[in-house]
């Protein structure tokens, strides 16, 4: 048989607000005798999109894509109705579910589907109790994996759909519709590898520069400090506001800080050292300037640097309490010896007075560029230079 109303009338649920759609309809109805001598396929190109639950009456409403006709194709109990619905002047569809147009679904399993639409496109499933609400969802997402709901046991009942399940409760008969199509990750692609260098730095596996099919860092930089422990030699990296115990008798202790990148991706100049800037690198070979130490990290770290520091935590600089900065043009040195005025275990009461010391480093234009790309910092009043790194640890007295 063959219908073709002058007009749909759409009334989402509980909107108060009716959508109009001046439509041509046309209604093939199909029984299961007939499946031999009419297709009942919507094909691809056209239905795009299905309604995860079809089941009772309700309606739908949704964005042609592209297309002057919107098919659909329902499928209920073995009778399938297909139509085409013509676009508003806004480019929409909407129709409804109900047993006057012969396309409200009794039967379990039924299937609608339509298209072309854009995602988006939602949908209703209306009750003696109230409506469920879910969107259309796309067909190529369909064979993606699926998550079966908690159980609620005999409280609700569920009816599968297609990507979604319609939750009924016992108690109050009220429905919902849950979603089973999760969001997926996307398929991870092959990560490009940071620039900077490759290679061991072994006489078989030499460091060699990384400086193209990479991918660039942020320019950021970082202030690393090391000192030497006392008692095997090795170099002790000092973490951004960790603490340096100050030597109670007539020693010094060393406290080296300098600029490295961040990690981002970047790589220096031809002529420089493969690893510039990598801190991995240029620690593990020595520390500078002591003895039996290489000097790979004089040849890594950024060079260039101007130097500022502050004592103390308030807002009025402290005096650096037994503190010295060796005048040096690679690196910021603190050496730090017994100050009584500071550390006393002996006096009446004790003396312990800790001293933070924050150091910030500096670069002109000219020097940001030494690798690629140039290492970013902020202005500071009165300086023509930027403010790269800064970090900070505190001197507290021997127990």
């Amino acid at each position: 048989m063959t219908v073709t109303p002058d007009e749909i009338k759409a009334y989402p649920p509980d909107t108060g607000r009716a959508l109009r759609l001046a439509a041509a309809l046309v209604l093939c109805v199909v029984p299961a005798a007939a499946f031999g001598q009419v297709s009942v396929n919507c094909p691809d190109d056209q239905c795009t999109h299905v309604v995860s639950v079809y089941k009772g009456e309700g309606g739908l409403i949704a964005e042609a894509d592209g297309a002057d006709m919107v098919t659909f194709l329902s499928s209920c109990g073995g009778v399938h109705i297909s139509g085409e619905l013509t676009p508003n002047d806004d480019g929409v569809v909407s129709m409804l579910f109900d047993t006057d147009n012969g396309l409200a679904c009794d039967a379990d399993g039924g299937s609608f589907e339509l298209g072309p639409v854009k995602d988006g496109g939602w949908f209703w499933i209306t009750d003696d109790r109230n409506s469920a609400v879910g969107v259309l969802v796309d067909m190529d997402v369909l064979d993606n994996p699926t998550t079966e709901p908690t159980d609620a046991g005999m409280s609700v009942e569920t009816t599968a759909g297609k990507g979604a399940v319609l939750l009924k409760e016992a108690s109050t008969g009220r429905i919902g519709i849950l979603q089973t199509i999760l969001p997926e990750m996307e398929t991870a692609q092959a990560t490009t590898r940071k620039c900077g260098y490759s290679g061991t730095g072994t006489a078989g596996d030499p460091f060699k520069r990384v400086a193209s099919e990479c991918a660039l860092g942020d320019g950021g930089a970082i202030l690393i400090a090391t000192t030497t422990d006392p008692i095997t030699g090795e170099t002790v990296r000092i973490p951004d506001g960790g603490t340096v115990t100050r030597p109670a008798g007539s020693g010094t202790i060393a406290v080296l800080v300098d600029v490295w990148g961040n990690g981002s991706g970047h790589f220096g100049s031809a002529f420089r050292h493969a690893a510039f800037g990598w801190p991995e690198v240029g620690l593990s070979e020595g520390e500078i300037g002591l003895s039996g130490g290489t000097v790979i990290r004089n040849q890594t770290h950024f060079s260039g640097v101007g130097w500022r520091e502050k004592y103390g935590e308030g807002p009025q600089p402290d005096t650096p309490r037994g503190v010295s900065t060796p005048v040096n043009a690679r690196y910021r040195q603190y050496d730090i010896s017994k100050h009584t005025a500071s550390c006393d275990r002996d006096a009446d009461p004790p003396v312990n007075h800790p001293l933070k010391v924050t150091a910030q480093a500096f670069m002109s234009s000219s020097e940001q560029t030494q690798v690629t790309p140039p290492i970013v910092g902020e202005p500071v009043s009165g300086s023509s230079s930027l403010r790269v790194a800064t970090m900070s640890f505190t001197i507290v007295c021997p127990p």
